[in-house]
């Protein structure tokens, strides 16, 4: 089964779909660039899977154009099915059917690494696979890849005003320095720059990406 064929097979929407194969896309950047071989495979398959829960907390009226040709009621429908399948958890539900698909333990580590509340825990960890993972979903926004820092400025402009107690904006302070810092880390073991990686170039191995076998 390819990825293709997982999205099918449970109706991955086109703009999430986009969203995995642009993190996928960064991934592969970095690792055919590494000073030092990595396990690429299982890096590239937990990108291509690691949100694939993700329209449990879509809201589906906030970018019209995301829920075109099949129109909103169809993804009501999809999201109504996944919630009754897998339960509420965005996360739970992926690692779900992750697991359905007969993913290596590894998949499942490194798709659990993925989110913005694991990165100190991958930064500290020194696992370059989880540090690719966490990183390229950094690079990602809803319209495609960008840099680390317009990443973090666009998440503040969509989460600052939604969490403005103390805590929370310490908490994405800390978040971006430890951002910036697996930046640093990973790339001084890459034979590229940040800049090197664009959406140009991740949009160019969509067809290979779509291929994966799993």
């Amino acid at each position: 089964m390819t990825t293709r064929d997982i999205y099918h097979q449970y109706q991955i929407m086109p703009s999430l779909q986009r969203h995995m194969l642009w993190v996928a896309g960064v991934a592969n950047s970095i690792c055919e660039n590494l000073r030092s071989p990595i396990d690429t495979e299982n890096v590239l398959k937990a990108c291509l899977l690691h949100d694939m829960g993700n329209i449990l907390k879509f809201d589906l009226d906030r970018y019209p154009d995301f829920v075109q040709p099949e129109g909103k009621a169809y993804w009501h429908g999809v999201k109504n099915e996944f919630h009754s399948k897998y339960g509420p958890d965005v996360h739970d539900a992926t690692l779900a059917i992750a697991r359905e698909i007969q993913s290596s333990q590894r998949v499942l580590e490194l798709i659990e690494a993925v989110g913005f509340d694991q990165t100190t825990a991958d930064f500290e960890s020194g696992d370059l696979g989880k540090m690719i993972c966490e990183y390229s979903d950094c690079r990602v926004t809803p319209l495609g890849v960008t840099s680390l820092e317009e990443r973090l400025q666009d998440l503040e402009l969509r989460y600052g005003s939604r969490y403005p107690l103390p805590a929370d904006v310490a908490k994405r302070m800390a978040f971006r320095e430890v951002a910036r810092e697996m930046e640093l880390r990973t790339f001084d073991q890459a034979k590229i720059l940040p800049g090197d990686i664009n959406n140009q170039q991740s949009d160019s191995y969509k067809e290979f990406l779509l291929n994966v076998r799993f």
